[in-house]
């Protein structure tokens, strides 16, 4: 249950939630019906296991980086040269594990601030737009997850934990190998981690941002407007892709301007009638 003091800060995330709508469409690869309700391990092993795959394809595109066994420290080749441990001061190479999958959003972090130390370091190395926007999104959740107040129960103990662990400990799920837990989201977190899982390491094609002041940006991905999402569409089967795609988006912006408008009139009418109560 939320303490009184607690309430102030969720009350004003969700204020600043309502003050801008954003509609995201998106394109994915295997669209899969999946359960209406989700748990919140469920919610969370998601999201995990579709940055972790996405870091790994990643490393495995490039030739010049690959992950050493068993720690996954990266090792690095410039042109002529054979592989080399990077030599990332930077970097605290105890939270990376013994696996070379990690296995908490710590590990994944550590080893996202070193990929991008060797990318800073040599400037020939080169990542897709698509795959630098990701890697980014990641990142920023990870850290989101490090601040995120939620102290976890686990049930189950693994071999991956730290030897000093005691099974039933609360601990934060930042520093937790994703395991069987036990554990509750103020609904703000909630919102936020569901949105994460249904974006996922997805492509946005097209994206509007529309803030109370009237402020409106339309933002559209640069291979969707050349050709249409697939470089193997022929110049007709681009424009009709892009045709498609452009009117279900304005049509999911005029249904989200309706929703949200309900929505802010009925927050606006709940404070009000909080003020007058007073």
């Amino acid at each position: 249950m939320v303490k009184k003091k607690d309430k102030n800060p969720s009350i004003k995330e969700l204020l600043e939630d309502l003050s801008t709508l954003e509609i995201n469409t998106i394109i994915k690869d295997g669209m899969l019906a999946t359960p209406s309700k989700k748990g919140n391990y469920d919610l969370i092993l998601d999201v995990f296991n579709a940055y972790t795959y996405k870091y790994h394809m990643v490393i495995k595109e490039h030739e010049s980086i690959k992950a050493e066994e068993p720690n996954g420290r990266l090792s690095f080749k410039r042109p002529g040269q054979d592989f080399e441990p990077f030599n990332d001061e930077s970097a605290d190479y105890e939270n990376w594990g013994n696996a070379s999958r990690p296995a908490s959003f710590l590990e994944l972090r550590e080893r996202l601030l070193s990929l991008n130390r060797i990318i800073n370091q040599d400037k020939s190395l080169w990542f897709s737009a698509r795959n630098f926007t990701v890697l980014k999104r990641i990142a920023s959740f990870c850290t989101y997850v490090e601040r995120l107040n939620c102290p976890v129960k686990v049930i189950k103990k693994e071999k991956s934990f730290p030897k000093d662990f005691v099974l039933n400990e609360k601990v934060r799920l930042y520093n937790l190998p994703i395991s069987h837990c036990e554990f509750d989201f103020e609904p703000v977190d909630e919102v936020k981690i569901k949105r994460m899982r249904d974006l996922g390491t997805e492509t946005i094609l097209m994206q509007t941002r529309i803030g109370l002041d009237g402020d409106v940006v339309t933002r559209i991905e640069k291979d969707f407007t050349i050709n249409g999402g697939s470089r193997k569409f022929t110049e007709s089967q681009a424009e009709l892709a892009k045709s498609t795609i452009i009117k279900m988006h304005e049509k999911h912006i005029d249904i989200s301007l309706k929703y949200w408008n309900s929505l802010v009139t009925l927050v606006k009418d709940f404070f009000t009638g909080l003020v007058k109560s007073k």
